[in-house]
C-alpha cells in the first residue's frame, strides 16, 4: 500500500542531509570572510543575522534544485535506493514541480526584496539557479557529461557558495585564488562519490565523470586533487584548508591503493564531515544546525522508511 505525504515528507524533499554541504561550503565563505574583514576566533557564539538570513534563502533556492534534481533522477534513485518520496509516489511529480516553483521564488524573494543584502549575492543567486538548472534539467542535463557535472558541483559549492557565504561577512570581493583548497577539495570529493553511484548510474546510461575515467583513474584523480587542496592551503597559509586537506588526503591516499567500496565510502564520509565539525568548533551555531539536521533526519528515515542513513 502506498505512503500518503504528510509535511515533514516536503521539508525532506529538500534533502535537508546534503543540504548540510552546501552549509558547510556556505561556512567556509563565513570563515574566510571573517578571517578577512572581523576578528576570527575559536568558538564565536556571535550570532550574525545576516549570514543565517542568507543561509537561509540560499538553502531554499538550492533546495529547488535537489527537488528538479530528484524529478529528473527517479529511476536513477529508485535503481541506487537513495531516495524515497518520488520513486515510491509518496509526493506526486506535479506536487514536487509546485513546491520546486514556490521555494525558489521565496528564495529569490527574501535576497532581491531587502535593501540590506549585496547586489553581488542576488547575481550569485541568479548563477547559481542557472548553473543548478543546467545540471539537472534536460536536456542539458550536465549530471551525465563527464567533467561538466565535476565543473557544475565545483563552481556551484566551492566557488559560488563559499563566496556568498564570504559577502554575508564582507562588503569586498576577496582575492578569489583563497577558494582554491576549497575547490580542489570538491573536485576530489565529487568523484569518489560518482564511484559510489557507479553501478546504479551505469545501468540507466549515465555517463558522469566516474564512469567516464573508470574507477582506478577516477580515484588517482581525486587523491591528486586532494594533495592539490593541501598544496594550496599550505601556500595561503590557511590553517583551516591546512588541517583538513591532511586529514582527507589520508582516506583518499587508502582508496586509492586498495580500491574497495568500503574505502572509498570512508573518503566521502569521514572527510566532508569533519570539515564541518572543523567549522564548527569556529561557528557552534553552525554545528549546531547540523547536529540538529542530521538527528531529525535518522528519526525521520528510521520512522518513515525503516532507513538507516548512517
Amino acid at each position: 500500500m502506498k505512503r500518503k505525504s504528510i509535511f515533514i515528507d516536503y521539508l525532506f524533499l529538500l534533502r535537508p542531509t546534503i543540504q548540510v554541504a552546501l552549509w558547510t561550503f556556505y561556512f567556509i565563505g563565513v570563515y574566510l570572510g571573517y578571517r578577512d574583514c572581523k576578528e576570527l576566533k575559536i568558538f564565536n557564539f556571535v550570532f550574525d543575522f545576516k549570514v543565517y538570513y542568507i543561509l537561509f534563502a540560499y538553502s531554499l533556492l538550492m533546495g529547488g534544485i535537489y527537488i528538479l534534481n530528484q524529478i529528473t533522477d527517479i529511476e536513477t534513485d529508485r535503481l541506487n535506493k537513495k531516495l524515497f518520496l518520488l520513486p515510491e509516489g509518496i509526493i506526486s511529480v506535479k506536487n514536487a514541480y509546485i513546491t520546486f516553483v514556490i521555494v525558489v521564488l521565496i528564495g529569490f524573494s527574501l535576497v532581491f526584496f531587502n535593501y540590506t543584502v549585496q547586489k553581488t549575492i542576488v547575481i550569485l543567486f541568479i548563477i547559481s539557479f542557472i548553473m543548478g538548472y543546467l545540471y539537472s534539467a534536460k536536456p542539458f542535463y550536465f549530471k551525465s557529461r563527464p567533467f561538466l557535472d565535476l565543473l557544475s558541483n565545483v563552481l556551484g559549492y566551492a566557488f559560488v557558495a563559499s563566496l556568498i557565504g564570504y559577502l554575508s561577512v564582507c562588503e569586498k570581493i576577496p582575492d578569489l585564488k583563497i577558494f582554491l583548497p576549497y575547490i580542489f577539495s570538491m573536485a576530489a570529493i565529487f568523484i569518489n562519490t560518482t564511484i559510489l553511484d557507479y553501478k546504479g548510474d551505469k545501468k540507466v546510461g549515465l555517463k558522469t565523470t566516474g564512469i567516464f575515467l573508470g574507477i582506478k583513474s577516477s580515484l588517482i584523480l581525486s587523491t591528486t586533487f586532494m594533495l592539490f587542496a593541501f598544496i594550496f592551503g599550505f601556500y595561503y597559509k590557511d590553517f583551516l584548508a591546512i588541517i583538513t586537506t591532511s586529514y582527507s588526503l589520508i582516506f583518499f591516499i587508502i582508496s586509492t591503493v586498495f580500491r574497495k567500496e568500503k574505502f572509498i565510502k570512508w573518503s566521502v564520509m569521514f572527510t566532508s564531515p569533519f570539515v564541518s565539525f572543523s567549522l564548527g568548533i569556529i561557528f557552534p551555531y553552525f554545528l549546531f544546525l547540523c547536529i540538529l539536521t542530521l538527528l531529525i533526519s535518522i528519526i525521520y528515515y528510521r520512522k518513515r522508511f525503516k532507513y538507516n542513513i548512517i
